[in-house]
């Protein structure tokens, strides 16, 4: 458990933490296939919220270096998906939905936080290949594109965002590379350690977007 989560007025490892995610990703696809989908995809900013909150308060060393990493992550993430939306370059033209939660100029603040929990999770897997950073950077990149490209279907159908156009394009993939390769360098950079929730969380958000995606 991490000095930060020692800290907070309940007490819980990481372990049952990654057992409440695959909870609340269970009970969303339940939620979501039935005659109460509206209200359980209105809860969706809840959900990332309370995910990104795991991956934040325990990560093994959380010190001042990784709090600028977060801020650092969020506001790439925020300030990338502002140029996206609002002049159609680096992702392409789409706009988000309301069931995002609070935004900042048509910019939810939870696809900031959204940025941060996927570059810590996909940090920590790039994390067990021995090599470089710039290495270890391209493969968290890649690993981000690929969620990415698992969560876009989905998505569109639930109404997180929509693309004005007859597909996606596939500047989209491209800029979220480059975007992510620039966040996980700086993850990298840090030596950061394996976050022990990035599994658990990756694993019932991959369970969540395939099952919505094909049922």
């Amino acid at each position: 458990m991490s000095a930060l989560a020692k800290k907070l007025p309940f007490s819980f490892t990481s372990n049952q933490a990654g057992v409440i995610l695959i909870i609340l990703h269970l009970v969303g696809v339940i939620g979501i296939l039935s005659s109460f989908s509206t209200y359980i995809i209105a809860l969706t900013p809840v959900n990332l919220f309370i995910s990104s909150f795991f991956v934040l308060i325990f990560h093994p060393k959380f010190d001042w270096k990784f709090l600028l990493f977060f801020t650092i992550a969020f506001l790439i993430g925020m300030s990338s998906e502002w140029i996206g939306v609002h002049t159609g370059y680096l992702f392409g033209n789409y706009k988000y939905g309301n069931v995002m939660g609070p935004s900042f100029d048509g910019i939810p603040y939870i696809i900031g936080f959204n940025w941060f929990m996927l570059s810590v999770c996909m940090g920590t897997f790039s994390n067990y290949v021995k090599a470089s950073v710039l290495v270890r950077s391209i493969i968290g990149a890649i690993l981000m594109v690929l969620m990415d490209y698992i969560i876009e279907p989905v998505a569109i159908k639930l109404g997180f965002w929509t693309w004005f156009g007859a597909s996606i394009p596939i500047s989209n993939y491209i800029s979220w590379f480059f975007v992510a390769f620039l966040i996980q360098w700086l993850y990298h950079s840090q030596k950061n350690q394996n976050n022990p929730i990035a599994t658990w969380l990756i694993l019932s958000q991959v369970f969540f977007f395939i099952i919505l995606r094909f049922v």
